[in-house]
């Protein structure tokens, strides 16, 4: 691993990783189960970003990056974009938008029996889509109170292109394997929450939280389409009041000592 970490006299701070796995990976986890492993091959990592200076009104983080292993020739591409907004000296706007592409991915499936009985564990190759979008707005209406608004918009579309057997040895070997194992899955969620600081330490939180989760089938690549499915499917609502109070002991010794 590698990594470097640059800010400029303009306040403006870059960076750079990169990773490489260069031997095979033995994971022992995703097969599921005990005793058991799968042979992942080798694996880079390359990723960037720019972060401007945060005392500016308007500025942008960014992101980028790049996954590769040649033997199943597996690609992951990311990339983020952050846009913040201070609108006055009450209120301020931050959002972030993050798309990440995942190419032949592997991963453990299910659990099935091959013809002679016996248990096989089945891995699949598959292309993941994540898009992620994010807004945050504040507004402080004095050093006791603030008001936080937060929404976020989260789709992850799975869908399989090969099935494997894991074989004892640590190895895929392709098979003949179906199955509708797609998977396309959307959440919206909206976070309000009115915060005051009513003493040194003590806070009274009062929240309000409305959430969407949706699956939708059949799978459909189209984003607008997984959205306003998402808006049309039942929404759950819920509201806190949450307070903590800072006990100082010292303070209460103090007054409950006797004199001598």
């Amino acid at each position: 691993e590698y990594s470097l970490r640059t800010t400029f006299r303009n306040r403006l701070t870059v960076g750079f990783e990169f990773d490489a796995n260069p031997f095979e990976i033995h994971d022992y986890y995703e097969p599921r189960v005990e005793g058991r492993v799968v042979k992942l091959p080798s694996q880079y990592d390359l990723s960037f970003f720019l972060s401007p200076d945060y005392t500016k009104n308007v500025v942008i983080d960014f992101s980028a990056g790049i996954d590769f292993g040649a033997k199943y020739k597996q690609r992951s591409y990311n990339a983020s974009l952050g846009p913040r907004l201070r609108i006055s000296d009450h209120m301020f706007l931050r959002m972030r938008s993050s798309f990440e592409y995942d190419m032949n991915d592997l991963g453990y499936v299910t659990d099935s029996l091959r013809p002679d009985n016996s248990e096989a564990i089945i891995f699949g190759k598959r292309d993941i889509k994540n898009i992620t979008n994010t807004l945050n707005l504040t507004y402080t209406f004095n050093n006791k109170l603030n008001l936080e608004l937060r929404l976020r918009h989260y789709w992850f579309v799975v869908q399989y292109n090969r099935f494997y057997d894991l074989k004892e040895d640590g190895y895929l070997r392709a098979n003949d394997f179906t199955g509708d194992y797609d998977i396309n899955y959307t959440a919206f969620n909206i976070d309000t929450y009115l915060t005051w600081y009513f003493a040194p330490g003590s806070e009274m939180i009062v929240a309000w939280q409305n959430a969407i989760s949706a699956f939708q089938d059949p799978v459909t690549r189209n984003f607008f389409n997984s959205f306003d499915y998402a808006l049309s499917s039942p929404a759950s609502n819920s509201f806190s009041v949450k307070i903590i109070y800072y006990l100082d002991y010292q303070y209460l010794k103090k007054k409950i000592k006797k004199p001598s």
